[in-house]
């Protein structure tokens, strides 16, 4: 992650695994969102934050045990080894297929793999004063994950699980990396 002004970029944050899970289950909890905290950033005033939806390819390449127990790296419950890669993103839930009005069918979107790692550039007017904390509120619209032309068929691919899936996982990485915006 780095925050970007004329003068270049700073960098203030490796990496880490975000579950939004628990604070994004319903319509209710989605409206309190999900804090994350980044110290001792550098004070100034930037104009963007950059981020990437994945594991660049010199830690992907690698596998948990490659890493200290205490890396987020370290996790095999990300690590696809089939893919030979970190699971970058997952959208899972149940959806109403046939109209009914019952949540019946599960889906599972998982997104990896080198080729779908995505950078994502936000313009922000950002802050930093040294001892004042700053915050900044990203929004995610998961419905463009979905896309729009063309419109991601769930119905016939509902989970995402193997490497002949790849143009799947292209359409959904490409489309989530359009799903953010800042507040």
């Amino acid at each position: 992650m780095k925050l970007k002004n004329a003068s270049g970029s700073t960098s203030i944050h490796d990496i880490s695994y975000h579950n939004l899970t628990n604070s994004h289950t319903g319509a209710s909890s989605a409206a309190n969102g999900y804090d994350y905290t980044i110290g001792g950033v550098k004070p100034g005033a930037y104009t963007s934050i950059q981020f990437t939806l994945g594991v660049p390819k010199a830690s992907n390449d690698k596998t948990p045990a490659d890493f200290s127990n205490d890396h987020v790296l370290s996790n095999q419950a990300e690590y696809w080894s089939g893919w030979k890669s970190y699971v970058f993103t997952k959208t899972e839930g149940l959806i109403d297929l046939d109209g009914d009005g019952t949540l019946a069918e599960g889906y599972a979107l998982h997104t990896g793999a080198n080729e779908s790692l995505r950078t994502v550039e936000l313009p922000a007017s950002i802050v930093i004063e040294e001892g004042k904390e700053a915050g900044l509120t990203i929004l995610v619209d998961i419905k463009k994950e979905f896309g729009s032309n063309p419109i991601y068929d769930i119905e016939t691919n509902p989970q995402i699980h193997s490497l002949s899936q790849m143009p799947f996982v292209k359409q959904l990485i490409d489309n989530l990396a359009t799903a953010f915006s800042v507040e």
